[in-house]
């Protein structure tokens, strides 16, 4: 990750004047972070929490040098290094069977091991990953400043997605993905201003369309598949129909740097003026400042619905996460969903999953299940119908030790429930 900067003063003036005469509807939150422990000679750049809440940390340059990856098993009351030392850790990400990727200022690798050792994927004299996307352990997308690496087999091949020509003032910021497996990339031009924008790829990168042209920074999507674009100057961005047609909300603040979507849609993000949360698709907002000694620049949402903050690179490196998670586990599911139980949960290694209907007679379709990252790890076209107080026997092949979510689909419905392996 880097400290994203402007460079003009009219920015600043003109940041006080949409602050006065454009800022949002807010109030106020109470009591929502909690400081974690980090030590002085950490210097965070990036955060990633695994399905079994450890949190890592990749650091950056301080005058203890480049210190590579640190990780606690205990929300942070202790840390331990984790390799990669004499690397400047720009970015880290999960991935599926408990693998960590890094994007740092020398490659790309990856340890499934928590850290004991770490795989080199891609290497490249001039390389700066600041984000990655895994799509799953074959696919991988990491965002290397000007250009887009992409591999289809887990990093024994690579290939350029998109690459901005040999000029340093185009950075890749941000790639998502949506429910239709279309990409879209946030690219900032610190010069010419005209590759500023979001470029949107339906063939997995092999060619890219600019589908908005403004200052933009990060991107996130929600569980609808509206994109929400933040901006230098210019709020946030939004789009229903993936990318062909724009909205804007004038946020009133004029960097935003960074945003998250949980769950439940609700949206967070940070910028010059304090972090905010809108439950209503960003048309009110609250503040969610109480307890922050200083103004964080990046947000991360980890696995299980807490949301993090902090400030890299300025001393000291304060690092906080939300008291409870962001979503209750009461409000992820309606009254109507309690009609199936799960049976066991936690579930062991190579037990079967039952799956009881405690409602009416019911038509099941389909049945999925998801990893964290979303990635799809099992799939059942079932068809088949589940009287009353009948269940369903499902053989997961191999799963590992974390958090999963199934998918029921039925004929006009689909049930989500949270499922524990151990």
């Amino acid at each position: 990750m880097w400290n994203l900067k402007r460079y003009f003063f009219i920015y600043f003036f003109l940041s006080i004047y949409l602050s006065l005469f454009f800022y949002p509807n807010t109030s106020k939150s109470q009591n929502f972070w909690e400081q974690i422990y980090v030590p002085d000679t950490l210097g965070i750049q990036s955060i990633v929490v695994d399905s079994n809440n450890t949190i890592y940390l990749g650091t950056g340059s301080n005058e203890y040098g480049y210190t590579g990856v640190y990780k606690s098993f205990d929300t942070g009351n202790t840390w331990e290094n984790a390799g990669l030392v004499g690397h400047a850790v720009f970015s880290l990400a999960s991935g599926n069977n408990e693998t960590i990727y890094a994007g740092t200022n020398k490659a790309l690798c990856k340890t499934s091991d928590g850290g004991e050792t770490w795989d080199t994927l891609l290497f490249h004299d001039f390389i700066s990953i600041g984000y990655i996307l895994p799509y799953n352990e074959d696919t991988i997308f990491p965002c290397n400043w000007n250009y887009l690496p992409r591999t289809f087999d887990g990093g024994e091949t690579w290939d350029t997605a998109i690459y901005f020509g040999n000029q340093g003032n185009v950075m890749i910021n941000k790639i998502v993905k949506n429910s239709n497996d279309e990409l879209f990339i946030t690219v900032i031009d610190y010069l010419f201003e005209e590759l500023d924008g979001v470029y949107k790829s339906t063939d997995w990168g092999d060619s890219w369309e600019q589908v908005l042209n403004e200052h933009v920074i990060s991107i996130a999507i929600n569980s609808e598949d509206v994109l929400f674009v933040t901006s230098w100057i210019d709020g946030i961005f939004y789009s229903y129909d993936n990318g062909d047609t724009w909205e804007s909300n004038h946020f009133g603040t004029y960097d935003i740097y960074s945003i998250e979507i949980n769950s439940l849609d609700h949206i967070y993000v940070t910028g010059n003026n304090g972090v905010f949360v809108s439950y209503d698709d960003g048309q009110n907002w609250e503040e969610l400042d109480e307890g922050l000694n200083s103004i964080p620049e990046y947000l991360y949402l980890d696995p299980f619905e807490f949301i993090y903050c902090f400030l890299d690179q300025i001393a000291p490196y304060n690092l906080y996460r939300s008291i409870n998670a962001t979503v209750d586990i009461k409000d992820q599911f309606s009254e109507d969903q309690t009609s199936f139980v799960i049976f066991p949960n936690p579930l062991g290694k190579n037990q079967p999953l039952k799956i009881i209907n405690n409602g009416e007679k019911i038509f099941i379709e389909e049945i999925d299940l998801f990893n964290v990252n979303g990635s799809l790890v099992f799939s059942d076209n079932i068809k088949t119908f589940i009287q009353p107080n009948n269940k369903l026997e499902i053989n997961f092949p191999d799963l590992h030790k974390g958090l999963y979510f199934i998918q029921i689909k039925s004929r006009n419905k689909t049930y989500m429930i949270k499922l524990l392996s151990i």
